[in-house]
């Protein structure tokens, strides 16, 4: 085998190695904290509303304080933004994840209008200082921003409909009791408004579902 082969090889190596050792450390560091979830995402927010999201910091090894520090670029409406935790505080050793929650405060005079930016965290020693090999390794996270102020928007989902079991009728001093019908609807308000059914229509029908035997109504 030829001289010159012999260093290709070599150098091919050693150039495979150090981009080994490099997205390998890279890897590792990045492991060590993340974010959960990494947005703040609404459409659907009208004036004079407060929207909140729990955002849940994680480290894999908290073997020691950490300090976060968190800083904004939202362009025009940072000040809606409040984190229940400050701008700064402690990620206590021992706690994997500890929650923060971002609330956004949307003024009465908003514009109808999309606003985007991002939140960063950066992580880094509480004790610097302390560190037997006298180096602080910092890591970060973005939280991704996305609201969008709307007018009032009315809609909900019905997420979940049952009855009760059902007595039959009963004949008492030549009375009849007729049997009753606890009906139960689970509702979710979709919109950005204080919203519900107006009205409720219940059709009761034959064992079969072919005969319709009474239709009711509740406008509670």
């Amino acid at each position: 085998m030829s001289l010159p082969w012999r260093l290709l090889r070599l150098r091919t190596f050693v150039i495979a190695l150090i981009v080994i050792l490099f997205f390998g450390s890279f890897k590792f560091a990045s492991a060590g904290f993340g974010i959960t979830p990494p947005y703040v995402r609404n459409d659907r927010l009208t004036r004079g509303t407060v929207y909140e999201q729990r955002i849940t910091l994680v480290r894999s090894d908290p073997t020691d304080d950490q300090k976060a520090e968190i800083s904004m670029n939202i362009p025009g409406v940072e000040s809606w933004f409040v984190v229940d935790r400050g701008q700064t505080f402690i990620l206590p050793k021992g706690e994997t994840q500890v929650p923060i929650t971002i609330a956004v405060h949307v003024p009465a005079d908003a514009e109808y209008t999309r606003h985007q930016g991002t939140i960063r965290i950066r992580t880094s020693s509480a004790s610097p200082g302390e560190s037997g090999a006298g180096v602080s390794i910092a890591l970060g996270a973005q939280i991704d921003v996305d609201i969008k102020v709307v007018d009032k928007i009315y809609d909900f989902d019905v997420r979940r409909i049952r009855s009760a079991d059902v007595e039959e009728s009963r004949r008492k001093w030549g009375l009849v009791f007729p049997s009753k019908i606890r009906f139960f609807m689970t509702i979710e308000n979709t919109g950005n408004a204080v919203y519900g059914p107006t009205k409720v229509k219940f059709d009761i029908y034959d064992s079969e579902v072919e005969q319709l035997l009474e239709t009711t109504y509740n406008t509670n």
